[in-house]
């Protein structure tokens, strides 16, 4: 009985070495918008999902039709914005935190 109580003390202090943990801090709207050089409102038209060849790593492109600028200049009517993580082919990334756009949803994009 005490061999199989200090099995499972091991096998939780050995998971615990191994256990990772995020943690995230949301800025405030004040924040966002002094830090950000170019404020958004738009339309989504696009997603695309693809690998960088050099990396492996896995990046999901999202084109957005520009419907108001709220800061800053862009003299285009869309814009792509590249982040990290998605599924393409057999390889995935996920990373906590990075939003996920829908086709036709409308958005505000703080860049």
């Amino acid at each position: 009985m005490i061999k199989r109580f200090i099995s499972c003390i091991a096998i939780i202090a050995l998971a615990a070495v191994f256990a990772f943990g995020t943690t995230v801090i949301v800025p405030s709207d004040d924040d966002l918008i002094v830090g950000s050089r170019l404020i958004i409102r738009g339309k989504v038209i696009a997603k695309e999902t693809r690998q960088d060849n050099p990396t492996m790593a896995v990046f999901t492109y999202t084109t957005l039709e520009v419907i108001e600028v709220y800061k800053g200049q862009l003299s285009t009517s869309q814009i792509t914005i590249k982040e990290v993580g998605g599924v393409y082919k057999n390889v995935g990334s996920i990373l906590y935190g990075v939003p996920e756009y829908s086709i036709n949803e409308d958005v505000i994009l703080y860049l």
